[in-house]
């Protein structure tokens, strides 16, 4: 039903809850910031770091075996913590908030999502992303994704110019009627 309802407000939404999370300028969530080609990877000692140039983000990746936090920590990005197994770096994502979508119509994934990734480098300039989907609230059995992933050009990242609030006002302030800028 959450579904069927995001999809049919897709178009034409009539609450802030109806546009899509990344449309707002907010963290758009794991697994799909990976859907970005725009990301450097860091690897100081004991952690693997994403940086992207969109939405100001990062993700740090813990590779120390630490526990997740308890379970009523819940983040836009989940709690990552991950291994090598070779040239793979598998990482176990829980405690996600669930207010981030898998796409801009509407599919998501709830609380209870547990996501498996696995980065696996496949040259120096080829790197496999999957995620592994387990979520008994939403899906019927679990499901991977797969997002192949070509070396981009170690250019220098630009600022992302985009922040909560911000709106399109050829779009959103037409369509809903309570969203208007907050103008100071």
């Amino acid at each position: 039903t959450l579904r069927k309802n995001l999809e049919a407000s897709y178009e034409n939404p009539t609450r802030p809850e109806h546009v899509d999370t990344q449309t707002r300028c907010l963290v758009p969530g794991i697994p799909r910031l990976y859907y970005f080609p725009t990301f450097r990877i860091i690897q100081p000692p004991g952690s693997v770091v994403f940086v992207w140039d969109e939405y100001h983000t990062y993700r740090v990746i813990p590779l120390d075996n630490r526990p997740h936090p308890a379970s009523n920590v819940k983040l836009w990005m989940g709690d990552g913590r991950g291994h090598w197994e070779g040239n793979t770096l598998v990482v176990d994502t829980t405690n996600l908030n669930a207010k981030a979508r898998l796409d801009v119509v509407g599919d998501f994934y709830s609380e209870n999502a547990h996501i498996v990734e696995r980065f696996v480098f496949v040259d120096a300039n080829t790197l496999n992303y999957e995620a592994t989907i387990t979520d008994p609230t939403v899906f019927t059995r679990p499901w991977t994704l797969r997002i192949p992933e070509r070396r981009m050009p170690d250019d220098e990242f630009w600022e992302f110019a985009c922040h909560e609030g911000n709106l399109d006002p050829g779009v959103l302030d037409t369509q809903i009627p309570d969203a208007k800028p907050d103008r100071r």
